[in-house]
């Protein structure tokens, strides 16, 4: 398990591991953290898994009052549909991810909580680019898609650079 809380990625290693036990599921070798040292913090494990998910959780919620406060026109219109099906879709994948059956599974999981979040950030652009908000209300939305987009894209790298060689 990573600092993420998923069981497959691995994004951002531990300064030292206080504890670890080992168990097997259905063939699979899983690590259940008890205690990790993340730069000078001690955080248990079973509260690391549910930062990102709540940071995509609190993305969602802002997506949805971003798209309540877009004009009603054709434009706005079009791009509320897009953006609130984009924007609230990556919590409920990462949290698939998180309960992948495979290493590939959950790659391609978060594979899609990553396109999710880039297609939020594109419409989120386009309400900055056309005006059709104050930019210092948008901004602090687009930041966070970028952040949580650089977040999971660098899961799938490393998940991917962990999958066993042929």
């Amino acid at each position: 398990m990573n600092r993420s809380g998923c069981l497959w990625g691995n994004a951002v290693s531990p300064v030292a591991v206080r504890t670890a036990d080992h168990y097997s599921v259905r063939g699979i070798e899983k690590v259940k953290l008890t205690i990790v040292k993340w730069e000078g913090e001690q955080m248990p494990i079973d509260r690391r898994g549910e930062d990102l998910e709540d940071r995509l959780l609190d993305f969602a919620a802002r997506v949805g009052k971003l798209v309540e406060a877009l004009p009603d026109t054709r434009l706005g219109r079009h791009v509320a549909g897009q953006l609130v099906r984009s924007g609230t879709s990556p919590a409920p994948n990462y949290a698939e991810a998180c309960a992948a059956e495979s290493k590939k599974d959950f790659i391609h999981k978060l594979g899609i909580a990553l396109k999710e979040l880039r297609e939020s950030r594109v419409w989120i652009k386009l309400i900055l680019k056309s005006d059709m908000l104050p930019a210092d209300r948008i901004e602090p939305l687009l930041d966070e898609s970028n952040q949580l987009c650089n977040i999971i894209g660098k899961s799938v790298v490393t998940a991917k650079a962990n999958l066993p060689k042929k």
